[in-house]
């Protein structure tokens, strides 16, 4: 009966050979369920097996609904088409059905829509309110709607079918245009003479090179002036860093302990990876730069009706409900490496300040979370999506230590690689973001420590 198995009854799979569990969906609450188990092979083989008990799902209660019951008015939403063309107007409703049908089908459009929830999409909190940045926005989208409207419309081969007879056609114009004018045909260059070209080029290189790539340690005092040299060459400043990080929920709505840490249990590691470009080298350097990590904290749901006073609060065993973070940042940098360059002590304080854009979401077993508007539950109410992102304002000082001193031998290697400077540093973070609007923006920003190694090349 496996062969003939009505679809409609299939309401979960997965294809991992290691999968703890498989998620059912679209069930209703209260209802039992006979769930039968199929695991299929490769090569079309099936087994089932029943489980002896019926399962019933139960409500539950995730960390977005529990916020709003105790009173938080935060809300989500960031999307930057829905902001400029409106959310209920017949453009964004195609440019939705673009992303939900024809993305969603494939991998690779799964990744575009990432990238642009993670990238433009996150801008529609700028435009909000303001007539002449929507004005802007829309203009400077069209190439991209356009581009979306004809890959929905023609699907993806067909425009790449239509971008192909563009160049061709655009190729035959100028080939014909070039025969009008009389104008000769490209000359085919010579490999031999290319090659004999490219070596001499090299033999000319190859001593000023070797003269800039000596094996002697670049920090003994002999040579400070190659030092002075590779001090110039750095242009760009790596860092990967990790630390405790809590979001600042609980005391946006001033509870302690607060549904964040009732929910999850208090911090997470964040780790971040900043990109610094040097631009001014003198009395330390100066610098403007980016960063990005990510963190995500899972619990199981609380059972619903149950209440936050409870401090043996009952969870619901089928339901987990995750939190994710994704903090973005510009900032401007400090480093004073005088102490370094002049005297040899490998200490180099820091400062950087800048504002941060940190995306959030809220997902119950997998699904978004939401909670509706009008307080019911009813899954086609008017709901607030647990998704959205925050403006801040985020800062650190710390201390960093250029290592290569510890093994001249491994220095003299990375220098050879283009790296000047390699260590690892330690610093204090504070952010508040929270998008200026406290009672309506998830305030996600942290007060914490980091640690992590850097780069300098």
């Amino acid at each position: 009966g496996l062969v003939t198995l009505d679809p409609a009854f299939v309401c979960g799979e997965t294809t991992e050979a290691t999968a703890e569990g498989i998620a059912v969906k679209d069930l209703e609450n209260g209802v039992a369920y006979t769930i039968v188990l199929v695991a299929v092979d490769r090569y079309g083989n099936a087994s089932s097996t029943f489980l002896s008990q019926t399962i019933t799902p139960q409500p539950a209660t995730d960390f977005w609904e529990d916020l709003h019951d105790r009173g938080s008015d935060v809300e989500g939403g960031f999307c930057l088409i829905a902001e400029t063309y409106g959310d209920g107007s017949g453009l964004t409703q195609t440019l939705r059905a673009f992303r939900d049908e024809t993305l969603a089908s494939t991998a690779f459009g799964r990744a575009l829509v990432d990238v642009y929830y993670g990238s433009i999409g996150q801008l529609g909190t700028v435009v909000h309110g303001s007539l002449v940045l929507k004005i802007i926005a829309g203009i400077a989208l069209v190439p991209l709607i356009a581009i979306a409207l004809l890959w929905h419309t023609l699907t993806l081969p067909g425009l790449l079918a239509l971008v192909v007879l563009a160049v061709v056609w655009k190729s035959r114009r100028e080939f014909l245009g070039r025969r009008r004018r009389g104008a000769p045909a490209p000359r085919a260059i010579s490999r031999p003479r290319s090659r004999r070209g490219l070596l001499a080029t090299l033999a000319l290189l190859l001593p000023s090179v070797a003269s800039a790539q000596g094996p002697t340690p670049y920090w003994d005092d002999e040579v400070r002036t190659v030092d002075e040299e590779a001090e110039g060459l750095v242009k760009w400043h790596v860092g990967i860093r990790i630390g405790p990080y809590t979001p600042a929920i609980d005391k946006q709505i001033d509870m302690d302990p607060g549904p964040y840490e009732q929910m999850f249990g208090g911090s997470q590691w964040l780790p971040m990876l900043d990109v610094d470009r040097i631009l001014w080298r003198g009395f330390g350097q100066l610098g403007v730069g980016g960063s990005i990590g990510y963190m995500q904290k899972t619990a199981k749901a609380w059972e619903d009706g149950s209440s936050p006073d409870d401090p043996m609060r009952p969870r619901s065993p089928g339901n987990e409900n995750t939190f994710h973070l994704m903090p973005l940042v510009l900032s401007g940098i400090y480093r004073f490496t005088y102490l370094d360059d002049e005297f040899g002590i490998p200490i180099v304080p820091y400062a950087r300040g800048g504002v941060g854009y940190y995306l959030w979401w809220l997902t119950t077993n997998g699904d978004l979370s939401k909670v509706c508007w009008d307080g019911t539950d009813d899954r086609g109410c008017d709901a607030d999506k647990a998704i959205g992102g925050s403006f801040g304002i985020v800062g650190a000082v710390g201390i960093a230590i250029r290592a290569e001193r510890i093994d001249p031998a491994a220095a003299s290697s990375m220098r050879s690689s283009g790296i000047q400077h390699a260590g690892f540093f330690a610093e204090w973070s504070v952010g508040k973001v929270d998008g200026f609007r406290p009672e309506t923006k998830l305030s996600v920003g942290d007060s914490t420590w980091f640690a992590g190694a850097s780069f300098e090349f």
